[in-house]
């Protein structure tokens, strides 16, 4: 099996969410990871325009496509193209939604299943991505005192304030 684009991983995998997003940029079609039949062709919801590609490993799911360039009930060989990426339904910007359902019904983490784990750009980006976390409930809890205070603080270090 193979990722369907060698574009920069954009989100990984955290928590429940077992899915991968990759950037639209610098080449914005998707590639067939595997062969397979198209099992779902169209528009569903957050997903947006939406394939699902039933293969030896499972049922790949692939959301926010702009363009189709397979029909439904299409059989596929590994490395054809499906469609281009797109920012449709729940989506932020142009990017494509990689999720994967192994055939014993487990969702796994799709880069997994492609040769190896995360690399340490994006265990970093997940690092960040937690830290950025950490800092957002931060500065809901100054707001909640400041709140609470009516008054302005000055932010002294983390943890340390001070009333103006």
């Amino acid at each position: 099996m193979k990722a369907p684009t060698s574009n920069a991983i954009s989100q990984t995998s955290h928590g429940l969410y077992k899915a991968v997003d990759y950037r639209a940029i610098p080449d914005p079609k998707i590639y067939a990871p595997e062969a397979g039949k198209i099992t779902f062709r169209g528009s569903e919801g957050n997903c947006g325009n939406k394939l699902w590609l039933e293969g030896a490993t499972g049922r790949h799911t692939f959301c926010h496509l702009s363009f189709f360039n397979v029909a439904l009930n299409q059989n596929v060989s590994q490395g054809q193209v499906l469609g281009t990426m797109g920012n449709t339904g729940l989506s932020t910007g142009p990017h494509l939604h990689w999720a994967l359902r192994l055939t014993n019904g487990e969702w796994v983490y799709p880069p997994s299943k492609v040769g190896g784990s995360m690399t340490e750009d994006q265990k970093r980006v997940e690092e960040l991505e937690h830290l950025v976390d950490e800092l957002r409930a931060e500065v809901e809890r100054l707001e909640h005192i400041i709140d609470k205070l009516n008054a302005p603080l000055k932010i002294l270090a983390p943890g340390k304030y001070e009333v103006k």
